[in-house]
């Protein structure tokens, strides 16, 4: 009989109101922290792509780097970015220059306008 009292009073407080609030309350505090911890592993997921993806970029760049000085390590690449970066020619040699038309023509279009608005106003006035 003392046996079965001593069971009944643990089984009492085990299934008691306060005990199941208390459970409650921190099963809810385990649900933010959860929460939390995944929204931190897709932020993370994020920046590990964005960083593969730089990598990947900068691992380009190294290959296109690299060929760039092989060239430089040799007479004719130096003579070649000599004549690329300054607009350089040998004796003998002719420099030829063309030069986009396109660019011209809008220029003289928006003129033309200009100077169609501003006579405009002064035949309005005459």
């Amino acid at each position: 009989m003392v046996l079965f009292k001593k069971r009944k009073k643990k089984k009492g407080l085990f299934h008691s109101w306060i005990t199941l609030v208390i459970l409650s309350i921190i099963s809810v505090f385990l649900l933010f922290g959860v929460v939390d911890i995944i929204k931190k592993s897709q932020e993370t997921r994020k920046s590990k792509r964005a960083a593969l993806r730089q990598l990947a970029v900068l691992e380009e760049q190294e290959v296109q780097l690299e060929s760039f000085i092989e060239n430089l390590k040799t007479d004719e690449g130096i003579e070649e970015s000599i004549r690329d970066r300054f607009f350089l020619v040998k004796e003998g040699e002719e420099f030829i220059m063309i030069v986009d038309g396109e660019k011209n023509d809008q220029n003289q279009d928006k003129n033309e306008k200009r100077i169609n608005f501003i006579q405009f106003f002064k035949n309005l006035f005459r």
